[in-house]
């Protein structure tokens, strides 16, 4: 999706969030548990902690990622960078 009107803006944001943040927070809180070597504490993880860290994730990115797509030059926006910081510190947090 391509240019700054609402419409795409909020387009953007809809995937980004429906899309994308779930998956990569399922892979965070995987891919730690078997680097922990607890493989069989997967589901019982996701299945208590991904639902209301996805809704965490929406309170914090939600509005951010609509004010960066709306006015910031594409290659302007830090995205990539801030969320590998704030998905670390969440994943910290989780316990």
């Amino acid at each position: 999706v391509t240019g700054v009107t609402l419409r795409a803006t909020l387009t953007r944001v809809f995937f980004d969030q429906t899309m994308f943040a779930p998956l990569f927070l399922g892979g965070l809180f995987s891919g730690g548990l078997l680097l922990e070597g607890r493989p069989e504490a997967v589901a019982t993880k996701l299945q208590k902690d991904l639902p209301i860290t996805v809704l965490m994730n929406w309170s914090v990115w939600v509005p951010s990622m609509l004010i960066m797509f709306r006015f910031v030059p594409a290659p302007l926006q830090v995205r990539d960078t801030v969320s590998l910081c704030v998905y670390g510190c969440v994943s910290l947090r989780v316990p």
